[in-house]
């Protein structure tokens, strides 16, 4: 309930996320990345639950749809770093008081997981995986972060599809083929 204790917090996990992204942006050349079976619905909601008090300091809802049970097999490291830059970006760029939604859902053979936000959109798509690209100066970060999602997909296999309308909000899909994801 101490407003200051809930800033201090979420700065904190907004700083963990920033050294996360340059972390692993340092290291991951250098690194090979196992993989492993994980609860994609419940390491979702995990991560919804991590972000809860950065969007409480803009009254930003934050809606988990939620297929339970789903499994792909991926490692950890990169997939919080697609699941914990899509949650942020859409955080920082949604209006005080907006809803982000973030849908997991089983298709005929393939898992999708949707980042959708009512926030600011994108002007310029073709653009935003370029490392150091930033399309709102304002909002802070360092322009690196899709870089690194795209990078984790590319080599995953994963596709994305982006839709945008610029002031108005965007949706992030991610689609899990096999063998990334096998139907339990």
């Amino acid at each position: 309930s101490n407003k200051y204790l809930q800033r201090i917090k979420a700065a904190t996990k907004t700083l963990a996320t920033l050294y996360n992204d340059m972390d692993y942006l340092i290291k991951n050349e250098r690194l090979s990345f196992e993989y492993e079976p994980i609860n994609l619905s419940f390491y979702l909601q995990e991560r919804i639950d991590y972000f809860s008090e950065v969007a409480a300091l803009k009254n930003i809802t934050i809606v988990p749809l939620i297929t339970p049970d789903i499994t792909i097999v991926f490692n950890p490291t990169q997939l919080q770093r697609i699941i914990d830059k899509n949650i942020s970006n859409a955080i920082k760029y949604s209006h005080e008081g907006g809803q982000i939604e973030v849908i997991l859902e089983r298709l005929k053979d393939c898992c999708v997981i949707h980042f959708r936000d009512n926030g600011l959109g994108i002007e310029d798509v073709n653009r935003i995986f370029e490392r150091y690209y930033r399309e709102n100066r304002d909002k802070g970060g360092f322009g690196i972060g899709l870089n690194i999602v795209k990078s984790i997909i590319d080599k995953a296999g994963i596709d994305l599809q982006i839709n945008s309308v610029y002031g108005e909000g965007s949706t992030f899909s991610y689609t899990f083929y096999p063998p990334l994801y096998t139907m339990a």
